[in-house]
């Protein structure tokens, strides 16, 4: 079985790759999907210092989560630390501030400081990750000659439509399928199917 990603981060009104379904498939099964979102939120600041750092990145985690990301030194270049769980403990600390975009663990968050000097220690940054969507996901399929699918005269119908993460079976009834997002208003939107 091979996972084919039919959407891949997408934001809003964007059409994924087409996949061919084999005619076996086609007549006697479901192919089996998952729909899921991931999102970043804006970095809530609280401190009287410094606010110049912004997040960015695709989030990878299991759940949704609260970094905090907190200055922890100053001097010739300010440092920070973050925690993973909204300050509880540490994942690591004196990190030094590069201007640059900078990975948080392994889970897709970054931060970018637009200054690497004039931090106040002790100021903070929470940061919400999620693993949901705000938007439309829909799966479509289409029964147009390959040529049309190639060169983007097909008529697609909409198979099922998503709002929500969802790990579901749907009927193969089409020669070829394809994931599409619409009005996504937060996060980004992920459509895999297994065959």
């Amino acid at each position: 079985m091979q996972v084919h990603n039919l959407l891949s981060g997408a934001p809003t009104n964007t059409t994924g790759p087409f996949l061919p379904v084999d005619e076996r498939r086609m007549r006697f099964g479901n192919i089996p999907i998952q729909v899921f979102g991931t999102y970043i939120g804006t970095p809530s600041f609280d401190g009287a210092g410094l606010n110049d750092m912004n997040a960015g990145g695709v989030y990878t985690g299991p759940s949704a989560k609260t970094y905090r990301v907190q200055i922890d030194g100053t001097g010739a270049v300010d440092t920070f630390k973050f925690s993973p769980d909204g300050g509880t403990t540490w994942a690591e600390a004196e990190i030094e501030i590069t201007g640059e975009a900078q990975s948080l663990a392994a889970e897709g968050l970054t931060v970018t400081f637009a200054a690497v000097t004039g931090h106040t220690i002790g100021n903070y940054w929470d940061i919400v990750c999620g693993t949901d969507f705000a938007g439309t996901v829909y799966l479509e399929g289409t029964i147009a000659m390959p040529q049309e699918v190639r060169d983007g005269t097909a008529r697609w119908t909409t198979i099922e439509s998503f709002t929500a993460a969802k790990c579901d079976m749907v009927e193969a009834a089409y020669p070829f399928i394809r994931g599409r997002s619409a009005s996504v208003t937060k996060g980004a939107v992920f459509l895999k199917a297994f065959m």
